[in-house]
Parts: structure tokens; sequence; C-alpha cells
């Protein structure tokens, strides 16, 4: 971990920017992304975006000007064309590349939550590094004969990183990271989502209940005790700190039975007998080491909880994300934790069984995009309720308003599904390249 150097006091970058209401630091899941994409639209729809919006606070939000590297929804309701989607993604880093140092107006963003992020990039991501790695992807990718995925998965997630951690460009922006961000600006409030790309989301991709993933697991409690120590030694101007715990394994969209039909006799507080990777059909997890896997989930939680409150005491707040998965379970419970929403004439039941969408549009599924892991706005709208009501709990305040319909009457994914599926295979293949960069959730 290198020296902790945030900018001087009296910095002419901080005018304007200091002692914002709420800043925003993390992963995939504040981001905003959506069927490992993310664009300017998805950012509008992160949990603290809605959040902000539903407490009145101004948020300075990622202006996006394009899709960071591809944007997956629409290569899957093209149908997916490899070569075109290489020059597609060629095109789309050059136009970011001749454009640095122009990719935004603002100096900083209030939402610095960075796609495939694990706890040591808050300590030690900088856009300055991003920046190093991407002429090298770049020129990785243009010589390549076939798409290479895992340079793309790559780009992605240094150029993502670098975009967010200086949007305009100053040389002298280069080595911040994020914690040091929090640290120069002073925000009242900071929210936090890390962890998952600790060994959670592999395991929610692959089913594969490996040592090695519950060895990484194992070690969160250690490292969100290091972010408090850091929090607690660089960040005491922060007055309130909300910190989002991992979500309950069963309730994530790629865990599920083979078979659809296996979920019409929901076994409630109960277990499916095996639950494969949908997205490929892959591996899999027999109900028992699935209810092994949320308790070990519940432990990590909770230890993480006593180690950061030893340090930060009643500065820190959690949201209790794995009991509001548990809330929208309808996978396991039914049409009674599901969403209802209004589209047209009709209504529509939203779940967190894996996306399904038919010649005649939406099947199943709604609160995850294609990849059945990152939510769809829906989804996000169910976090950042938890977050408000955790923020209404601790400072008072009027009642959340933030409305599921709304975001589903916003979602682009769930208002124009894809009608096929004959590109799921591509969409593994980039999606385990991205798991194995760390680029997740």
């Amino acid at each position: 971990m290198a020296e902790f150097l945030p900018l001087a006091k009296n910095s002419p970058f901080l005018a304007g920017y200091e002692r914002p209401e709420a800043m925003a630091i993390g992963d995939s899941i504040f981001n905003g992304v959506r069927s490992a994409t993310i664009n300017g639209a998805m950012a509008r729809w992160s949990p603290p975006a809605q959040l902000a919006r539903d407490r009145g606070w101004p948020m300075r939000l990622p202006d996006y000007r394009r899709p960071v590297l591809f944007d997956l929804e629409r290569e899957v309701r093209e149908g997916v064309d490899l070569k075109r989607l290489r020059d597609r993604i060629l095109e789309n880093a050059d136009r970011w590349m001749e454009e640095r140092g122009e990719w935004s107006a603002q100096t900083f963003f209030d939402n610095v939550s960075i796609a495939g992020a694990v706890y040591g990039d808050l300590h030690d991501a900088t856009a300055g590094h991003a920046r190093a790695q991407m002429p090298f992807l770049l020129e990785r990718l243009r010589n390549s004969r076939d798409l290479d995925f895992g340079a793309a998965a790559q780009l992605w997630f240094y150029l993502n990183m670098a975009f967010l951690l200086n949007p305009s460009g100053h040389p002298d922006l280069d080595d911040l990271t994020p914690l040091e961000q929090v640290a120069s600006r002073k925000p009242k409030r900071l929210f936090i989502n890390i962890g998952s790309n600790e060994g959670l989301f592999r395991i929610g991709i692959t089913a594969n209940y490996s040592r090695a993933n519950r060895d990484q697991i194992a070690r969160i409690p250690y490292l969100a005790k290091t972010l408090a120590e850091a929090l607690d030694a660089h960040c005491k101007d922060v007055e309130r700190i909300y910190f989002n715990l991992l979500v309950r394994p069963r309730t994530l969209g790629n865990l599920a039975p083979r078979e659809d039909a296996d979920m019409y006799e929901y076994p409630g507080a109960g277990y499916f007998d095996r639950y494969v990777g949908r997205l490929a059909m892959q591996n899999g997890m027999t109900g028992e080491q699935m209810k092994g896997f949320d308790k070990e989930i519940d432990k990590v939680n909770d230890a993480t909880k006593k180690a950061m409150t030893a340090v930060l005491g009643d500065r820190i707040r959690f949201v209790d994300t794995y009991k509001t998965s548990t809330a929208a379970d309808g996978k396991h419970y039914g049409n009674a934790r599901m969403i209802e929403v209004q589209a047209g004439a009709s209504r529509y039941r939203l779940s967190n069984m894996p996306f399904s969408a038919g010649p005649f549009g939406f099947r199943q599924g709604g609160l995850f995009g294609l990849d059945n892991m990152h939510p769809t706005s829906v989804g996000y709208a169910l976090l950042g309720e938890a977050m408000a009501k955790e923020v209404v709990a601790a400072e008072g305040g009027s009642k959340p308003a933030i409305s599921p319909q709304s975001a589903f009457d916003a979602d682009g994914l769930l208002q124009d599904p894809p009608r096929s599926w004959d590109a799921l295979n591509f969409l593994l293949g980039l999606i385990a390249d991205l798991t194995h960069t760390r680029v997740g959730l």
C-alpha cells in the first residue's frame, strides 16, 4: 500500500468540489453496470444515484459520452458477429484515446465506484496506472487475429478506472486513489459497496464452490478492518459511513436449477436439489452446498460488521443487503416476493430468476440483466431503497420514495428485451474473461 497523499487543503482543484452531501466508492454494483455494460444512462440508475435523487442531494454522476468499449445488450439484440464486435471495440477505444484529457468538463465525480474493484483498489487504484496500461492492451487487441477477450476485459476495466478517477485528464490528478479523493473532498456521507469480487462473483458465475474461492471470501473481514483503519486515519471529516454487506448467494440470478420447470415448486426457506451456473449450464452445487454457502456469507457479514465497528464506532452504519436480497427472493418463494410493475395494459412480476425473453417479449426474471449477475434498474432500486431506509434510521427524514416502477420505465433492457439468444455463448466467453480479470461485480 503506497503512502497516503490527498490533495492539499488549498488545492485549486478542490474549488467547488469540497464537502459534497455524499460520495460513493466501490465496485460495479455502485457503478450501475447492467449486462456487463456501462454507459451514462446506466450510471444514472445506479443505487447511489437513485438514493441521491430520493434524498434531494446533488450528486455529480459519471457523464459517459458513450459506452465503455462495448454494449453487450446491443450485440445480443443484433446477433453477435465477432468481426463486427472487434471493429466496434477498436473504434470505441480509439475515440476514448483521441479524446483523452477531454472526457468530461468535471474535475471529480461524486460516484467513483469502479466495476471490477476489489478492496485493494480503494487504496491503490489510480488513473495514472490505468492510463499506462491502456496503449498496450489496445495494441494487443489490434494485433489479434480474432477478438482477444482477455485484452478487451482488461481494457474495459482500466478505461473505466481512468475515466472515473480523473475525468478531466489533468496530470496532477493522475495519482489520486478513491480513498485519497474522499480524504481530499471531505464528503458529509460516504457510501461503500465492495467485496463481491473477493470470490462471491466467481462462484455466482461458475457455480464452482471451490476451496480457492472460499479462502478468498474468508479474508473479507480482515480486508474490511484494514479499510476501516484507513477511513479512521485519513477521512475523519466524513460524518457518516454507510457500508453495504454481501448479498445472500442463493438470491443471485445465475445460480438456479438447470430447468425453469424445477422452480415451479418453490422451496421457500428450503433449497433446490441442485444449482448450476445458468449462463453456460456449467458446474453445479447441491442444495446442501448452497445452504453452507449462505451460512458462510452470513458469518462473513457478521465478522465484517464487528471488525469495522471496532474501529469506526457509531460513525458506520451497515445496509443489510443479505436481508434485502432475501426479501426479493421470488426464485425460492414465488409470487409473494416478486416485484409487480405495469407495462401498458400488462402487469409483470419481476424476480431474481435467470433472465428470459422470447419472440413475444419478456418472460421471467427482470431483477438481473443478461449476465444474471448485475441488476437491472429495478434491482438497483431495491438496493437504493434499502440504503435510503438506513439513512432515515440514522439521520431522520422522510420515508424513502424510490420507485421500482420508475426504474422499470427507464430500463432499456426490460422495455426492449432481446428476442434471440444465439449470442449467449459469446456473452459467457467474455464474462468469464471479465471475472478472471476482476471485472465483475
